[in-house]
C-alpha cells in the first residue's frame, strides 16, 4: 500500500503536532514538515527521507543546525506503516499508523525534548483516515 500524503495527526514524544507528507517519488523519496510551531520558532522543519514499500517502513531525517555550539544536531524518524482494518471493505474508512522511534544526535532538537546521554530515543506516531 502506498504512502499516504497530506496531514496527519502526530504526536512525538508526547506532543502533538501535525506531519505533513508531502510528497512520495517513485523512487521512494518523501518530502515532509512537522506543523509550525512545532520546534518552537515558528517555522516549518524540513525532512527528507526515503519510503520501502516493499517492507512499509519510512525513514525521514530533520538536519537541524548542525550547530555543535547549540547542541541541534540531526534526527532520524524510523517507522512502520499499519493499516487498520487490515483488508478494509471497499467504502470503508482505513485508518494509516506511521508508528517508531525518533533518534536524536544532539541534546536540543525538534521536538524540544532536551535528550541527554541517557536518553536519546524517542518514541512518536502519526495517523491519518481515509476512505479506501
Amino acid at each position: 500500500m502506498p504512502l499516504q500524503t497530506g496531514k496527519w495527526e502526530a504526536n512525538i514524544d508526547g506532543r502533538e503536532c501535525h506531519l505533513f507528507i508531502n510528497g512520495v517519488r517513485d523512487t521512494g523519496e518523501v518530502s515532509a514538515n512537522i506543523s509550525a510551531g512545532y520546534s518552537g520558532a515558528g517555522d516549518v522543519p524540513a525532512l527528507t527521507g526515503i519510503w520501502d514499500e516493499t517492507t512499509q517502513h519510512l525513514v525521514l531525517l530533520w538536519v537541524g543546525s548542525g550547530d555543535i555550539a547549540t547542541g541541534v544536531g540531526p534526527e532520524i524518524y524510523d517507522g512502520y506503516l499499519i493499516t487498520t482494518p487490515f483488508d478494509p471493505m471497499p467504502g470503508q474508512d482505513v485508518a494509516w499508523t506511521l508508528v517508531g522511534t525518533a533518534q536524536a544526535t544532539g541534546h536540543w532538537s525538534l521536538i524540544h525534548h532536551n535528550s541527554n546521554s541517557r536518553r536519546s530515543r524517542f518514541g512518536w506516531f502519526a495517523r491519518i483516515t481515509n476512505v479506501r
